[in-house]
């Protein structure tokens, strides 16, 4: 029998360094090593980034910028400080997504949308057709879903109809199955949200349980589409 202790040696895999951001004074980026002066991945066009100027020098460690490639197909890709793609931007006012509670969105190749945390890492992966911000731990999801103007003729504001709809969780568990014809909030900041199948018209919470009713006035997105349905009582229970 060996006596005496046994040494164990611990190896920490370690990020290289972050390579240069390089502009080439013709509307084209690239990554470059710093120690070699390869160029890293390909060049990008299009390209936002947070600089204060266009001298080589490497990106803050959070940052994600977005940038086409030379294809200049599809939606740009999102590329984090040492030149590598994580996920392709979803499109929100003019820019990726913004990133509420941890996630934001991204979409994939098939125009399919998923959700990823705030260094591109995928964490539900894309396969609605639409999904909406993440609220109070929660998110509406939208399969078969079209856009549309919100009122006819407006090229300004668009919105999603059509398809079912349904809820999932921060893990991208299903909690309400796709199975509305419509599923919207009954106003900003509120867990309840009201559902439309057919001609009937009802209140859930973000669980997919159905509220008991009292009444509550919805001012509707089209014009002439105020009306009084049922609304839940304040009870915690419910939620």
């Amino acid at each position: 029998m060996l006596a005496g202790s046994i040494g164990v040696l611990v190896f920490v895999a370690c990020r290289p360094a972050r390579p240069l951001f390089v502009e080439d004074g013709v509307g084209h980026y690239y990554f470059q090593d710093k120690r070699t002066g390869q160029t890293i991945g390909g060049h990008y066009t299009g390209l936002y980034s947070q600089l204060s100027d266009s001298k080589p020098q490497p990106l803050p460690r959070r940052v994600l910028i977005e940038a086409w490639d030379s294809t200049q197909r599809g939606l740009p890709w999102l590329l984090n400080a040492w030149g590598e793609r994580t996920v392709r931007a979803f499109f929100f006012d003019n820019g990726p997504d913004y990133v509420a509670q941890g996630l934001m969105r991204y979409t994939n190749d098939s125009a399919q949308v998923g959700f990823a945390n705030r260094r591109g890492r995928v964490k539900i992966p894309a396969q609605f057709t639409i999904a909406h911000p993440f609220q109070h731990g929660y998110s509406i999801v939208g399969q078969g879903s079209h856009q549309e103007p919100l009122y006819p003729g407006d090229t300004e504001h668009m919105v999603w109809r059509g398809g079912k709809w349904g809820i999932i969780n921060r893990r991208g568990r299903v909690v309400a199955p796709l199975q509305y014809d419509e599923l919207s909030p009954v106003r900003e900041n509120t867990k309840w949200l009201e559902a439309v199948n057919g001609t009937d018209v009802f209140l859930i919470n973000r669980k997919g349980r159905r509220l008991s009713a009292r009444s509550y006035t919805r001012y509707g997105q089209r014009p002439d589409t105020t009306q009084t349905y049922p609304f839940p009582p304040d009870s915690k229970s419910e939620w």
